[in-house]
């Protein structure tokens, strides 16, 4: 094999990797320690929300940014009330309960359950079902503090 081709062999198993990985999706976070699941002064304040993309080069989305954040007002140890950005007055009103390491938000309205899974104080990953396989824990919303 020439250098030529040798060369040509390495950038291809050097772009095939970085591609593979590009879709892999996130391992399953681990939890943190530092904050206890449903409690729901752990989620007050405001944060911003992104989703990070499996293209590699494509930045992730921001759905919410501090400029403009999602809030999250306690209004219990066990209940919250979470509002959209910019909204001031009619917020979804959450119960919380702990699940599989994480803490389950419950809407009073009967509309679906959320997951939400802390990786440090001021971060968590959000999911619209509790994650039961490795791959479901790939996509995740990523809540990061903003105050």
């Amino acid at each position: 094999m020439t250098a030529k081709h040798l060369a040509l062999a390495v950038i291809a198993l050097a772009l095939a990797t970085s591609a593979v990985s590009a879709l892999t999706p996130f391992p399953k976070p681990e939890p943190t320690d530092d904050v206890a699941n449903a409690h729901a002064h752990a989620f007050a304040g405001s944060w911003a929300i992104r989703n990070p993309t499996m293209t590699m080069g494509e930045p992730d989305r921001s759905l919410a940014i501090c400029r403009l954040p999602i809030r999250i007002e306690a209004m219990g140890d066990k209940t919250m009330i979470y509002y959209q950005p910019g909204e001031t007055r009619s917020g979804t009103m959450l119960t919380l309960r702990a699940i599989e390491g994480g803490t389950l938000w419950i809407p009073d309205d009967g509309s679906d359950s959320d997951f939400a899974f802390w990786v440090s104080r001021d971060a968590f990953y959000f999911y619209d079902d509790v994650p039961t396989r490795d791959a479901e824990w790939g996509h995740p919303h990523i809540f990061t503090r903003c105050d």
